[in-house]
C-alpha cells in the first residue's frame, strides 16, 4: 500500500516539475539574454567549433522549415525533460518505499534544482543524464550498447563537452554489466573510450578565431535574428581562462563542503544497503563496495569546479547522474538493497517518530538550494519561490515566436 501511495504522490510532483519546467523554458527562451538558450544556438557557420553540432543540425532544419531557432530549441528542451522525467520514473517504479529513497529522490540538487536555479535550467547537460538512463532501458546486448554508447557520446561530447567527467561512470557500467570477463568485450571497451578520449584532445586543441565567431554571430542574426549570447563568446577562450575566473576562499570550501554532505550524504548512506548481485555481475569492480564507487565517481565528476565557477549545476549533474546509475543498476537487477537494514537503520535515527522525520524531511530536501554559482550563498524554500516568482515570467511570453521573422 506504501508502494502504490509512494509512486502515485511522486508522479504527480514529476508532472508539476515538469509543467512548471515548460511554464519557465518557454518564457526564458523568449528573451535575448537567456545564457542556455545561447549556448543550444552555437554553430558551425562560422567553422567548426565546440558545442556546436546540435546547433548547426537545428540551424539547417529551422532554417529550411522556416521555424524560429530559438522556439525549436524550445520544444527540444521540453521533450529532453519529458524523457528524462518519464523514464526515471520508470527506474523508481523498482524500488520499494523507503523514508530513505524520499530523502535521495527530493534532495535539493535533484531534480528541482534547475527550477530553483533557473540559470541552470535547459542546459545541455541534461544529454548526459538521458544517455546514462537510456543503457539501463535499451533492451539490447552489451556490444550493441557499447556501440550505441560511442556513437551517442560523440554526439553529445560535440554538443558539450561535460560528459567527458563522465566516463569513469560509463566505463563502470559497462564493466558491470559483463558477468565474466571477455577479451574481445574489454579489448572493444577499451578501444571506444581511446577513441573518446583522442576525440576530446582533438576538441581542445580545435582553432576558432574571433573572426570566425563573428561569422557565426552574424549567420544567426541574418538568418534568425538571434544576438550571440554570453556562451557564443566563451567559445574562442581556452582552459586557462576559465581557470583564472575560479578562486576559493575558506567560506566557498566550507559552503560547498555542506552542500555535498547534504545534499549527496542520504544517497551515498542508501547505496552502503547495497551489494552486488553476483549472479548477475562477478568481476573485479565488485570487490569494491558501491558507496565507495559512487564517492569516488563523484569527485571525479566535481574535478569541473577547478575550471568552472558554475559549481550549482554541477553538483546537480553528478548527483542526477549517480541517482540514474544506482536506480539503474536496481532496476537491471546487478545490485541488492537491503531493505531491512534501511528500516533498522531508519528506526535508529527517527526513533520511529513521524514528527522527527517530518522535521528533518522538511529541512533537508525544502528549507535550501544550492546558487549556480560558487560564490553565491544558499537559496531558502525553493519550491516556494519558483511559485512566487511566476508571475515575473508571463510577460516573455509576449515575445514567443514560432515563425521565423528576420
Amino acid at each position: 500500500m506504501e508502494n502504490l501511495i509512494f509512486y502515485r504522490y511522486y508522479k504527480i510532483y514529476l508532472i508539476i516539475t515538469f509543467i512548471l519546467t515548460t511554464f519557465y523554458l518557454l518564457s526564458l527562451n523568449s528573451v535575448h539574454s537567456y545564457n542556455a538558450m545561447s549556448e543550444w544556438v552555437i554553430n558551425y557557420q562560422g567553422g567548426f567549433v565546440r558545442r556546436g553540432f546540435i546547433g548547426e543540425i537545428f540551424y539547417i532544419i529551422s532554417k529550411y522549415i522556416n521555424v524560429n531557432l530559438k522556439f525549436s530549441f524550445s520544444i527540444v528542451q521540453i521533450v529532453l525533460y519529458g524523457l528524462l522525467f518519464f523514464y526515471f520514473y520508470k527506474l523508481l517504479l523498482k524500488l520499494e518505499y523507503s523514508k530513505l529513497v524520499l530523502f535521495v529522490i527530493f534532495s535539493p540538487v535533484f531534480l528541482f534544482f534547475p527550477l530553483a536555479e533557473l540559470e541552470a535550467i535547459g542546459r545541455k547537460e541534461i544529454l548526459v543524464n538521458l544517455l546514462m538512463i537510456s543503457l539501463f532501458l535499451l533492451k539490447i546486448d552489451e556490444y550493441k550498447k557499447l556501440f550505441f554508447f560511442f556513437v551517442a557520446s560523440l554526439i553529445v561530447l560535440l554538443t558539450h563537452e561535460i560528459i567527458v567527467f563522465y566516463f569513469l561512470n560509463f566505463l563502470f557500467f559497462f564493466i558491470l554489466i559483463k558477468k565474466k570477463n571477455n577479451s574481445k568485450y574489454n579489448l572493444i571497451c577499451a578501444g571506444y573510450f581511446i577513441l573518446l578520449f583522442l576525440a576530446t584532445i582533438l576538441l581542445s586543441i580545435n582553432e576558432y578565431t574571433q573572426t570566425d565567431k563573428e561569422e557565426m554571430c552574424n549567420a544567426l542574426l541574418n538568418d534568425f535574428n538571434i544576438v550571440c549570447g554570453f556562451q557564443a563568446h566563451y567559445v574562442i577562450n581556452n582552459v586557462s581562462t576559465y581557470v583564472n575566473e575560479v578562486g576559493w576562499n575558506l567560506e566557498h570550501y566550507v559552503r560547498n563542503l555542506f552542500i555535498y554532505i547534504i545534499g549527496f550524504g542520504p544517497l551515498l548512506i542508501f547505496s552502503y544497503f547495497t551489494k552486488y548481485n553476483e549472479e548477475k555481475c562477478k568481476n573485479i569492480v565488485t570487490k569494491i563496495p558501491l558507496f565507495l564507487v559512487l564517492f569516488i565517481l563523484s569527485i571525479f565528476n566535481l574535478i569541473i569546479f577547478l575550471i568552472s565557477v558554475d559549481t550549482g549545476r554541477y553538483f546537480h549533474l553528478s548527483y542526477s547522474n549517480l541517482v540514474i546509475l544506482i536506480f539503474g543498476l536496481n532496476y537491471l537487477n546487478l545490485i541488492v538493497i537491503d531493505y531491512e537494514k534501511i528500516n533498522n537503520f531508519e528506526i535508529i535515527i527517527f526513533k520511529d517518530s513521524k514528527i522527527l522525520f517530518i522535521f528533518f524531511f522538511t529541512v533537508i530536501c525544502f528549507t535550501w538550494t544550492p546558487k549556480a554559482v560558487f560564490k553565491e550563498d544558499l537559496g531558502s524554500i525553493p519550491h516556494y519561490r519558483t511559485l512566487q516568482k511566476i508571475p515575473n515570467f508571463t510577460d516573455n511570453f509576449n515575445n514567443l515566436k514560432l515563425i521565423n521573422k528576420k
